[in-house]
């Protein structure tokens, strides 16, 4: 809840999120480990003019582990109508995120392997950013340094890369022609790169958007697509009409990771809401990656949906590597609005040691009563791998929810695997053939401005991805819980 503080046009809010962990990594002791993290944001806003500030602190009964309270970020921004500044820490993209992305996942903690430090999952810049919009025109520049997160709090270093960057566009014609350039600066290097995009509307529905972008300056001449280049470069063209539509997307990245890794171009992967499917999705590797993407999806007269997906990427690494996938999801309501989807997978990934991957399952959601609802998801998914040390793994995944509208979720998930790499316990002699997890989860939402949320039980870990990023997510076995505040 907001409240008017002096006058009307002043606001001062605030959200907080607090998460308690009793537990630890399996085998990993002790195995009652008591962390406490939490975040607090508060915005005061006078007329155009925005104050933000978060802190972020940890704390550990583990003595190898350090306790940090830090000032994570600050904000002062104004917002006219023509004009806009950020100074202190800000998000921002350059184009589709090929040169310079920087981001939030709200609500996601993340812990590294290493240090085991949790902390909120952004990265950010910390500078200025100016930005000058009137009629068909833009133009704005920035510059400041980006938070590495792979660096937890605490250490020094996390913010090594400078990048200085003006990014400006035009729009005649339902068309935008737009024109970038950005140097960024480290101990070890500086390079210049420079890049354009062209997006817009054509006829029959169409809509498309093109980028490309090199590094410029000596060394680099332009339209260079030698081994010792740098250049990127995206298209996407997207169809719709009535009760159907298609999308197409193409790739080439070489050698664009840039400093530390602030570059987050579109993956061209589908992003899956399955578990088993996110789990396993697809890193784009961008020191050579060539590939694609195609959906295409049909509205059936009876509201039934297909959507079909298909991805192939190529890289050049030493030698040849290819990753392809297939995706077919069958989407169906009943009339009383019950829904059922049905989805079947196949891909092959020799990147990583992955000949085929089989993956099928379903998704049903029932009304009980007019408040209640029961959802229930069962997954299967089996890995044939070229490794044979590494076995053919399955995987299972089972999760039962049920809930009251949007203030109460219960639930209970359940995941088996026979896959050596996680199976096998390294605090026993014995070469376990499987594993298995059971959790439960807990949500209540009394009112708009409070949410509680409780897990109890063994989850599983392993990468995760969410708008187009993906991260790490370390195995538990305990308690946790988590308190969100607005106020």
């Amino acid at each position: 809840m907001a409240w008017s503080t002096i006058t009307a046009h002043a606001q001062l809010s605030g959200y907080n999120l607090m998460e308690y962990q009793l537990g630890n990594i399996p085998e990993v002791k002790p195995k009652d480990l008591s962390t406490l993290y939490e975040q607090l944001n508060l915005k005061y806003r006078y007329k155009s003019v925005r104050l933000s500030v978060r802190t972020e602190q940890f704390f550990s009964t583990d003595s190898i582990k350090r306790d940090y309270q830090i000032l994570s970020q600050y904000q002062l921004r104004y917002t006219g109508k023509k004009f806009k500044f950020k100074v202190g820490n800000f998000y921002e993209t350059l184009g589709r995120g090929l040169l310079l992305r920087s981001y939030e996942i709200p609500g996601s903690i993340i812990e590294d392997r290493v240090f085991r430090r949790r902390q909120a999952f952004y990265r950010d810049v910390l500078g200025f950013m100016g930005k000058y919009s009137s009629g068909n025109f833009m133009i704005k520049a920035l510059r400041g340094k980006v938070l590495n997160n792979s660096v937890p709090p605490g250490l020094e270093n996390r913010r090594v890369d400078l990048v200085e960057a003006i990014e400006s566009h035009y729009k005649v014609l339902k068309q935008t022609l737009g024109a970038m350039v950005m140097r960024y600066t480290n101990p070890v290097q500086q390079k210049v790169y420079s890049g354009g995009f062209l997006e817009g509307n054509l006829p029959f529905n169409i809509s498309y958007y093109g980028e490309y972008v090199q590094a410029v300056g000596e060394g680099y001449p332009f339209l260079n697509f030698t081994s010792s280049s740098s250049y990127g470069g995206y298209f996407s063209l997207n169809h719709a009409y009535k009760n159907y539509g298609i999308s197409i997307e193409l790739k080439d990245y070489h050698n664009l990771f840039l400093g530390y890794g602030f570059t987050d171009p579109p993956l061209l992967v589908k992003e899956q809401a399955y578990p088993l499917l996110n789990r396993s999705t697809h890193a784009s590797n961008l020191l050579n990656e060539k590939g694609y993407q195609v959906e295409i999806y049909y509205h059936f007269p009876n509201e039934n949906m297909i959507t079909l997906n298909t991805s192939r990427a190529v890289n050049n690494l030493f030698r040849k590597y290819v990753f392809e996938e297939y995706f077919v999801e069958y989407y169906h309501p009943f009339k009383k609005g019950d829904i059922l989807k049905l989805f079947a997978d196949y891909a092959e990934d020799n990147l990583i040691l992955t000949e085929k991957r089989f993956a099928g399952g379903f998704n049903a959601s029932v009304i009980l009563t007019r408040n209640w609802t029961l959802s229930f998801e069962q997954e299967a998914q089996y890995i044939s791998r070229t490794d044979s040390a590494q076995k053919n793994p399955v995987n299972l995944y089972s999760g039962l929810n049920i809930s009251n509208s949007t203030q109460f979720t219960a639930g209970l998930i359940f995941e088996y695997t026979t896959d050596p790499l996680v199976a096998d316990k390294s605090a026993t002699k014995e070469i376990e053939q499987y594993r298995s997890y059971l959790g439960g989860t807990l949500s209540y939402r009394p009112d708009y401005n409070n949410t509680l949320s409780l897990f109890a039980g063994q989850r599983r870990g392993g990468p995760a991805c969410t708008s187009g990023i993906c991260y790490e997510v370390l195995d538990f076995s305990g308690v946790e819980l988590r308190w969100n505040i607005k106020f």
